[in-house]
């Protein structure tokens, strides 16, 4: 899906629309220190915004209180990935 799309998909004003029920995510990485321990959180996104020039996606990302991770407020980590719950974009038409 063309990034336009996906921003216009994103900030509908329709009732099931990611900007009115946004989705989770699973925030899972290495905490990057002599540990290697795996890091995972689930969150809520909210506020994308895309940067074409590096054509990356930033987002605010509420973690869900229920699975707050006993860290520090603040941790680097390495090999980051982040898993979108499954949302049906081609339901949306394009």
């Amino acid at each position: 899906m063309p990034v336009e799309k996906f921003m216009q998909v994103w900030e509908s004003n329709v009732a099931d629309s990611l900007k009115n029920d946004p989705p989770n995510a699973d925030l899972n990485g290495i905490i990057a220190d002599a540990s290697n321990q795996t890091f995972n959180l689930v969150v809520e996104l909210k506020n994308p915004k895309y940067d074409s020039e590096s054509q990356t996606f930033t987002y605010t990302a509420k973690p869900l209180k229920d699975n707050l991770p006993s860290i520090a407020k603040s941790v680097t980590l390495d090999h980051v990935v982040l898993f979108i719950d499954d949302v049906c974009l081609s339901c949306w038409g394009g």
